[in-house]
């Protein structure tokens, strides 16, 4: 059976409107997974992290040809932190890992999906303007997340 923890993160003002930031972590006997997620509102930023999570447990899980067990508890943690004071540079680490270099992950997760969709990275990524020589998380976020909509 899986747990799924949704934990509220902060708050950040973008585009002179306010936006939540919720956490969700998924833990099986075998794996965990966590992801964050924002929104309007804080069931829509939690909606968000868990929809997030359950995402990278499926890769987790596919990648390790393992079921996805469909049975899941859920709770909100009891801790809260009112975090108000995100710069730009803090919310890039939820965006993928920002400036920093696309992790391992994060480009197994673009080629195993652009494999299954018979999708040429190098055009992709370049129709994307994203330089897979220097690709940053932030790059491997925008590629992962294009290539969902496929």
């Amino acid at each position: 059976m899986n747990t799924i923890n949704i934990s509220f993160v902060g708050n950040i003002q973008q585009n002179n409107q306010q936006k939540i930031i919720c956490s969700a972590e998924i833990i099986d006997e075998k794996f965990k997974a966590s992801s964050i997620g924002e929104g309007l509102t804080i069931d829509e930023a939690s909606c968000n992290a868990k929809k997030n999570a359950l995402i990278e447990m499926s890769y987790l899980k596919n990648k390790n040809n393992q079921d996805i067990n469909s049975n899941t508890i859920i709770t909100k943690s009891s801790v809260i932190e009112n975090t108000n004071n995100y710069s730009n540079q803090d919310k890039n680490r939820f965006n993928g890992g920002g400036s920093k270099p696309a992790s391992e992950k994060q480009k197994n997760m673009i080629l195993d999906k652009c494999k299954k969709k018979g999708i040429d990275i190098e055009a992709f990524a370049r129709e994307n303007g994203v330089s897979l020589k220097n690709m940053t998380g932030a790059g491997a976020n925008k590629l992962i997340k294009q290539i969902e909509l496929i």
